[in-house]
């Protein structure tokens, strides 16, 4: 029995057991610079999952999109003329707002690889998450702890709709708390969170 036992445990680690899915968490909060490919969209993204929040400011529109992730809305902000849309519920929100991958994440291949060169090396890995109904995610991470994204990408159930986004200089800190908010002309002002 304790043969069984010494030779699971080396098997597993040597095969590279898949490591649980509902530790592979991002951080609270971070900010990065991305680059969205189908739609040619380049900007910065601010994650504050502690105040239910995501922002993207795009630099190829002028656009400025507020999340609140408590009731899957969205305001998009012109930064050129002020004005405001209020967005229409869309529950694709829920495969952006993910901060620890769900208990049916699957990771592909139990392996992880490099990205990177010499001393900048970063090991990671690929998951794929399912959303019923929304679609298919499959997402890049290192395998830090905390995690930090380098790609995502999402096709809706229906195969319509897809976007691949690649993160770029991830930091743990949001540098300017200013892109979650809402200009006082824009109603309501409860759609950045709580």
């Amino acid at each position: 029995m304790l043969f069984a036992v010494i030779a699971s445990a080396v098997l597993g680690s040597v095969l590279g057991a898949a490591r649980d899915p509902t530790k592979v968490c991002l951080p609270d909060k971070f900010q990065a610079l991305i680059f969205a490919f189908q739609n040619d969209i380049t900007g910065l993204i601010a994650f504050d999952f502690p105040n239910e929040r995501i922002s993207v400011r795009t630099t190829s529109n002028g656009l400025r999109i507020v999340y609140n992730l408590t009731d899957d809305t969205a305001l998009s902000i012109n930064e050129t003329d002020g004005k405001c849309i209020q967005l229409p519920k869309d529950l694709k929100l829920q495969t952006i707002a993910t901060r620890c991958l769900p208990a049916n994440a699957v990771q592909l291949g139990n392996v992880s690889t490099y990205i990177g060169v010499g001393s900048t090396q970063t090991k990671f890995e690929g998951w794929e998450l399912q959303f019923p109904g929304i679609g298919t995610v499959t997402a890049a991470v290192t395998t830090t702890t905390p995690a930090i994204p380098i790609l995502r990408q999402f096709v809706s159930a229906d195969g319509k709709d897809r976007e691949s986004v690649f993160f770029f200089n991830v930091q743990t800190t949001i540098d300017d708390n200013s892109i979650f908010n809402v200009p006082d002309v824009c109603s309501p002002a409860t759609v950045v969170g709580k």
